[in-house]
């Protein structure tokens, strides 16, 4: 027995829980019964109409990938979600939207309801669900959402199904108490009605001005109805061009030229078979812009415009521009520059978003927090219903672009000084970097600190007179006991050179260059090794200070990085090879050796700039190919931070490179 079968021999009582099969989506045989009203202006918009039908596809194309997130409300009686609430979806209110979001939600990844919502019923995904409630919403102001309840097992009283009843099937019943309005719902199906209690269905309609206590304005006001004259003026637009251009535009009166005393003109017989013979050889499309000769002395006179006399395209062009307004979209996106609002698409997409996309989602998403949530987060005890848990559900916004801050206004604001870091990546959402330096303000050039106590701090080791050989009693006492320890035992710290390169444009740039896919860990802090593993019990910072900065007073580094290298071990470690030009950085290499307790397991020393860690076998690929580091952020590659890192990670400045 098929679907609609089923449904003609079905009746459900108000109230009733047998589960209902609603319609998936407009078939054929509903549009045989779209007569009038809603139904009439539906079958009008979407398929008479050129125009409505684009301007639909725009807005659901964007709206209907966008994922849901479901989280766990940490304290409601704080009001911290409300506060969330009136900040989100605000591209410039970024980092104070994400702040009162980790205050108030934390996000749950596994749970029932975003199972249901990932796949609603058996015959849709996620993406066609949404598309399909909002397609109703776009034309008819309002979607219903059905639930399968079952009333027994395990899951009795939570919905397992959600389905999208077509909205002009869908009638409510108004139960003459304003203040529950709802008695039922009926669904219509070739005259058979069924009721389905209002517990069941999900009603999300736009404002309707026309409301009142007598049961009007429980349906929401239809943008298709709104532009039914539109419609029906493009829809005579269509017809007058087609006519046109079959009959090969305009239309011409053809008759003697000179009329005289001998000529009676013709038989009504004659001109018959003339005006056949004309339909023969120059009207249709087939012979559209034919050239016919005579010998006849004739005149030609037009009677008819041209479609481009009538202004039909710039009236065609008209109507999509006026469905645009009604539906809140910009022209431009569907290729209508004159009167568009923006004069990119990039603009256009972002008002489509902010305006349309996200309030129509919001509005979904509250429904179903009012609706769908609490049945799975109450409970009854002793007969009264009781909330487990709070939980809120929303679209996610940050799946679009459109709605992330402004890179590059963020980097322009904060590289001008009088913030640190830390703040700036802050902004973009991104997570606070564990170098001590990105705490401290910085000056426009974003890599010198501005701290006294870090300036004094070096001034102070700069002017401490050496003693003997420069190693105080307690390093001594440290390195005595050296041989001691095991390899195991030896905390190990790192001197690194950090390039002057503009780590923003770094992280986007290696983004881009090595696909996430194979990515096991990027690697956001560009720098080449000078030498691994000092003992960092026994290294003393500003002695290191000393011997690096004697060192390159008088042997200053020249560098040079053009091509990517692959080295595998567990995984593989994609680098930039680092051209020691007048091998100086070998000689500070092996200068730190003699000079320090070390230990590591590379006896050949082999700079590098590392950046990425890829799953084993997937980084071959990248071996030998030439980069120009200037397009990830580079801007002096000799000229830069020397930084010991200790064996907790912390670091410290030793000079400049």
């Amino acid at each position: 027995m098929g679907m609609w079968s089923w449904i003609k021999k079905k009746s459900l009582s108000a109230g009733a829980f047998a589960p209902v099969y609603p319609v998936i989506s407009v078939s054929r045989d509903i549009i045989d019964l779209l007569k009038g009203g809603k139904a009439g202006s539906l079958e009008e918009a979407m398929f008479n109409s050129e125009n409505v039908f684009p301007v639909v596809r725009v807005i659901l194309d964007k709206a209907k990938p966008c994922p849901w997130r479901l989280y766990e409300v940490k304290n409601q009686q704080k009001g911290d979600l409300d506060y969330y609430l009136s900040y989100r979806n605000k591209s410039e209110h970024f980092t104070k939207e994400r702040q009162l979001k980790e205050k108030a939600l934390k996000e749950v990844e596994d749970n029932p309801i975003l199972d249901l919502l990932n796949k609603p019923n058996n015959y849709q995904t996620r993406s066609q669900f949404i598309e399909d409630v909002l397609g109703f919403y776009n034309t008819l102001g309002e979607c219903f959402i059905y639930a399968d309840i079952p009333v027994r097992g395990r899951n009795a009283g939570k919905p397992t199904a959600l389905y999208s009843l077509p909205a002009h099937l869908v009638e409510p019943i108004y139960s003459n108490d304003y203040r529950n309005p709802i008695k039922h719902y009926q669904f219509s199906f070739d005259g058979n009605p069924i009721d389905i209690d209002p517990s069941r269905i999900l009603h999300i309609k736009k404002w309707n001005p026309l409301y009142n206590y007598n049961g009007g304005g429980l349906h929401a006001i239809a943008p298709v109805q709104v532009a039914r004259d539109l419609i029906n003026r493009g829809k005579a637009n269509q017809t007058a061009q087609t006519k046109a251009f079959i009959n090969g535009g305009s239309a011409f009166l053809m008759s003697s030229e000179t009329p005289n005393d001998t000529f009676d003109g013709m038989t009504q017989e004659q001109l018959d078979i003339l005006n056949d013979r004309i339909k023969e050889r120059i009207q249709g499309v087939e012979n559209y812009g034919t050239i016919t000769a005579t010998n006849a002395p004739v005149k030609v006179q037009k009677v008819g415009d041209s479609v481009a006399d009538m202004k039909l395209i710039e009236a065609d062009k008209e109507g999509l521009r006026k469905i645009c307004a009604i539906m809140n979209v910009d022209p431009i996106l569907l290729g209508l520059k004159e009167g568009a609002k923006y004069d990119n698409q990039e603009g256009a997409y972002k008002a489509l978003v902010t305006q349309t996309i996200m309030p129509q989602l919001n509005d979904l998403a509250e429904g179903l927090n009012n609706w769908l949530l609490p049945m799975y987060t109450k409970k009854s005890e002793g007969g009264d219903e009781v909330a487990t848990k709070a939980y809120f559900l929303e679209a996610d916004s940050k799946f679009y672009p459109e709605l992330q801050p402004d890179a590059k206004l963020i980097k322009e604001t904060y590289a001008s000084g009088g913030f640190t870091y830390n703040e700036y990546r802050s902004e973009l959402g991104w997570d606070a970097h564990v170098d001590p330096i990105a705490d401290l303000m910085l000056v426009a050039t974003n890599v010198k600190p501005t701290s006294m106590e870090i300036i004094n701090e070096q001034q102070a080791g700069k002017e401490k007179p050496a003693a003997n050989d420069g190693v105080t009693p307690d390093v001594k006492a440290k390195l005595l006991n050296t041989s001691d320890r095991t390899k195991a035992e030896f905390l190990k710290g790192c001197l690194m050179f950090y390039p002057d390169i503009d780590v923003n444009d770094w992280v986007n740039g290696i983004r881009k260059l090595v696909p996430s896919h194979i990515v096991e860990e990027y690697y956001f802090d560009p720098h080449l090794t000078v030498l691994y593993g000092f003992d960092d019990q026994a290294m003393e910072t500003t002695r290191l200070a000393e011997v690096v900065g004697r060192f390159l007073s008088e042997n200053p580094i020249a560098i040079d990085a053009t091509r990517i290298g692959v080295f595998s071990n567990d995984m593989d470690v994609i680098k930039i090879n680092v051209e020691d030009l007048n091998g100086n950085l070998t000689r500070l290499n092996q200068l730190l050796k003699e000079e320090f307790t070390y230990q590591n397991d590379y006896p050949v020393y082999k700079p590098h700039i590392t950046i990425a860690y890829a799953k084993k076998g997937s980084g071959q690929y990248f071996d030998g190919a030439l980069i120009d580091l200037s397009e990830y952020g580079l801007k002096n590659i000799n000229s830069g931070l020397m930084k010991y890192s200790d064996s907790s990670k912390r670091k410290t400045v030793i000079g400049a490179g």
